[in-house]
């Protein structure tokens, strides 16, 4: 009976946690399959401490995701880009050598450039509800993208 009694306690508390995990990745979106198709707009990027305006004063940076052709593109906050990405599950990886059109960036290089290099460093994504796209180097959002309907320019 005390050996019942451990199996059906061990059995419970392994059902708690995996179901906590599962729970911590989409709570916003459970029941649902959960896509990254679609246009994003930034509204976050880690290591930025000048106003957002002035690190992108030609506008946000956007990301399209094209989850049949695994392509990404948009706008870096002067140039736009076209590139490749893996999704496994939660998993993402970005290169960080993307094509880019080469404008001459008076305003806005700087952000470009924390742009570019920030989601070279992506490894994971989750969403913290039906509009917002984290992107996650190990467990840590480094970049936070908002929903853009889907006629919204890019």
């Amino acid at each position: 009976m005390k050996t019942f009694t451990i199996s059906l306690s061990l059995i419970c508390t392994l059902l708690c946690v995996s179901g906590c995990k599962t729970g911590e990745l989409n709570s916003a979106v459970s029941g649902n399959e959960v896509k990254l198709e679609g246009s994003w707009q930034l509204i976050y990027i880690t290591d930025n401490n000048l106003p957002w305006k002035q690190i992108y004063p030609n506008g946000s940076p956007t990301i399209k995701f094209d989850e049949n052709e695994q392509r990404i593109s948009g706008f870096a906050g002067c140039n736009n880009y076209t590139g490749s990405f893996v999704a496994s599950g939660y998993t993402l990886s970005i290169p960080d050598h993307m094509a880019m059109t080469r404008k001459m960036c008076v305003d806005g290089a700087e952000g470009e450039d924390l742009f570019t290099s920030t989601i070279g460093r992506v490894t994971k994504w989750k969403m913290s509800n039906d509009s917002t796209l984290n992107l996650l180097s190990d467990d840590i959002t480094i970049m936070r993208f908002h929903k853009l309907l889907v006629n919204s320019p890019e």
